[in-house]
């Protein structure tokens, strides 16, 4: 009995130890989290009924695009634009599977020239639930969305992002940038805070992960087997 447990003592280094490392190697996390006009399914709707400007009138800007807003430097997803007087929205039903939403917008320092008023909303279920008006060039603003939260309505996972173009110069048309539009899975709800000015990217863009605790789990299996052994 005991002659057998040595052989196999002998040759276990080699049964668990390989496999083992390989499969903790070639391990990835599930990315958690995903831009709103990819996760979502989103319809876009305009009151300017100007040749195909549903399509112009949304800027899915390239990946390294940046801006200038406050002075500082942020990276852009994507862009709605519309001329005076008119509104623009991106209507999206979200999968349940994100619970919230993590947006933050601005009008770039460039559009300074041209002097825009702008009034951004956020609805969600179908109502108002954050709106910022006045917005002018330099200015930014971010907003935290439970999609959970079914106290504010039936769908809260229907959300809605509109701007308005109150006022711009020289007959142009304002632009609101989007540095960040995230739906982000998780469990349970996070309360919807706004008002508090966007901040600018990181100049690495790394995203942060806590180290995998699979090895501890390996370590402990083995120490069982060897204590099986001896």
């Amino acid at each position: 009995m005991w002659h057998h447990r040595l052989t196999l003592a002998l040759f276990l280094p080699s049964f668990i130890f390989l496999p083992v490392e390989s499969a903790v190697a070639q391990r990835t996390e599930p990315d958690l989290t995903v831009n709103i006009l990819e996760g979502g399914e989103c319809i876009k709707s305009s009151t300017y009924n100007g040749f195909n400007y549903l399509d112009y009138g949304l800027y899915v800007q390239d990946a390294g695009t940046v801006r200038s807003i406050s002075r500082q430097v942020y990276d852009v997803i994507f862009t709605l634009a519309v001329p005076e007087s008119y509104r623009y929205t991106v209507s999206c039903r979200i999968p349940e599977q994100y619970v919230t939403l993590d947006i933050e917008m601005g009008v770039s320092d460039s559009a300074a020239s041209s002097n825009p008023l702008i009034n951004a909303y956020i609805y969600q279920s179908g109502s108002v639930r954050e709106e910022y008006l006045g917005l002018r060039s330099g200015e930014s603003r971010s907003a935290l969305i439970d999609l959970q939260d079914f106290d504010f309505g039936a769908n809260p996972n229907h959300i809605a992002l509109e701007l308005i173009c109150q006022d711009v110069a020289l007959n142009g048309s304002c632009y609101l940038h989007f540095m960040q539009a995230t739906l982000i899975r998780g469990e349970g709800t996070l309360s919807s805070t706004s008002g508090t000015p966007a901040q600018p990217r990181s100049s690495d863009g790394a995203d942060r992960t806590e180290p995998s605790s699979d090895g501890d789990a390996v370590f402990e299996v083995i120490e069982e087997v060897f204590d099986w052994i001896f």
